[in-house]
């Protein structure tokens, strides 16, 4: 099951150019190493995508995003200490990442991550094609507007 949220589509970082051609980057954000792993995998196969990076906790999806300033963040909701809202809020403003997915077990769970700013929700357990929607989703909501027109 995944959930979209074009409305985020307004608040997106306007200001960088989306890179129309070449890799969308991702920065994968999972507590459990078996999913963080096997969502990299995935997301490699993917045509387009790049993993930049990957985090454990919020602490390294923030540190990460700053670092790095992917496309896209794929943020897991059950990250240890707080929780995945949080990193979404954070990441979401401070404009660390141009669109952000959450990822979770719950199917509740994309109330409280668009809430926090998400562009898009995927339950874990999600098909291949599933989890390409929703990230194909996020990026293009985060696209400035006027590439949208094109």
């Amino acid at each position: 099951m995944i959930e979209l949220f074009p409305r985020n589509a307004q608040t997106a970082v306007s200001g960088l150019e989306f890179p129309v051609q070449g890799l969308v980057t991702v920065l994968v954000a999972v507590h459990k190493p078996q999913v963080r792993e096997a969502l990299i995998a995935t997301i490699e196969t993917m045509e387009g995508f790049e993993v930049v990076g990957e985090a454990s906790s919020e602490d390294e999806a923030v540190a990460s995003a700053r670092r790095l300033r992917p496309v896209l963040a794929l943020v897991d909701e059950d990250l240890p200490s707080c929780c995945g809202a949080w990193t979404i809020q954070t990441l979401a403003e401070e404009r660390l990442a141009r669109g952000i997915v959450g990822i979770g077990l719950r199917g509740n769970g994309g109330i409280r991550a668009r809430a926090a700013g998400a562009d898009a929700y995927v339950q874990t357990g999600a098909s291949t094609e599933e989890l390409q929607q929703a990230l194909r989703s996020a990026a293009a909501f985060s696209l400035p507007l006027p590439h949208l027109l094109r």
